[in-house]
């Protein structure tokens, strides 16, 4: 298990159902583009960054890059990581369990 201080900014449920077999991080969704309706949502964001940091883990797709450039419009740059998947990767699938 993956041990991180920093909150996980993902897409989605099937995104935080697979990364939360590798980590113990705090992982929020944002509902794709739901995270631009739902004032609650970026407020726990905002509190999240604030207090430990979040790193932003989104699809490399038009979506995704949107979804990032909205989560950075409100949230200073000081408490953001950014994590990037190469679109070469996309496909693959995570695995179901840490093995070691």
């Amino acid at each position: 298990m993956i041990h991180m201080n920093e909150a996980l900014i993902v897409e989605g449920r099937y995104d935080k159902s697979k990364l939360s077999a590798l980590t113990d991080a705090i992982i929020v969704t944002t509902n794709g583009f739901g995270i631009y309706k739902d004032a609650e949502k970026r407020d726990f964001i905002r509190k999240l960054a604030k207090e430990r940091g979040i790193v932003i883990l989104t699809d490399s797709d038009n979506a995704g890059r949107q979804i990032r450039a909205y989560i950075t419009s409100f949230v200073p740059s000081n408490q953001i990581r950014h994590a990037y998947i190469p679109v070469s990767y996309t496909h693959l699938t995570l695995p179901t369990k840490l093995e070691v």
